[in-house]
């Protein structure tokens, strides 16, 4: 199972459970990542990264002094760290609203917890093998929200060409607030199964 090709990149897991981060240290070793730290909440993984060159953090989002979307939006807004790197996120309990707020964030992927070793490694290796195009809009910094979408817009437009990719940003966004519209709507975390919306939501993703 482990791939020889993730030696290379350095991860960083963040969780204030001990024993849960212990389970994700062993099973990211089982899949082939080489270095692997860890880290008790969102401030000190921020000052971790800062510091070190870390390619991949897996984080539970809900986390004690800043939570994982306020540390995913920190790390893709801050300079002097490597804006692109990866983010998954995971949580127990999995709701429309910590779904939006996590892909605004601009995290690369989301998991229910628990979760199977074979899912990690899926959003591993789609994370850091298969990123998705950064997109760098007035609102937005992050991995497109879009799977399918291969349009990036790359900030002011100056030109004809940018217009047009600015155009289809816009309708980018559009898609996506309909999207969130049908989430309200539709879904009821009371109701459904935690696997049913683990299964909508990575839709989203």
């Amino acid at each position: 199972m482990a791939a020889k090709n993730l030696q290379k990149y350095n991860c960083l897991v963040i969780d204030p459970d001990i024993f849960m981060r212990r389970i994700l240290r062993e099973m990211l070793r089982q899949i082939g990542l080489g270095n692997i730290d860890e880290a008790n909440d969102g401030a000190q993984a921020f000052s971790a990264i800062c510091q070190f060159p870390y390619h991949l953090v897996i984080c539970e989002l809900v986390l004690p002094v800043m939570d994982g979307e306020e540390f995913a939006t920190k790390v893709r807004h801050t300079k002097f760290v490597e804006s692109q790197i990866c983010v998954i996120g995971y949580t127990k309990l999995m709701t429309p609203e910590l779904v939006i707020k996590a892909r605004d964030s601009g995290m690369n992927e989301i998991m229910t917890a628990p979760f199977c070793i074979g899912v990690l490694e899926k959003k591993v290796n789609s994370s850091l093998m298969s990123p998705r195009i950064f997109v760098n809009g007035p609102t937005y910094f992050g991995p497109s929200r879009r799977r399918k979408s291969n349009v990036p817009y790359f900030g002011p437009i100056r030109r004809e060409a940018d217009r047009v990719v600015g155009e289809k940003e816009k309708e980018i966004e559009i898609e996506i607030e309909k999207q969130d519209e049908v989430i309200a709507k539709h879904t009821n975390p009371n109701a459904a199964s935690q696997e049913q919306l683990a299964k909508h939501f990575n839709s989203l993703f």
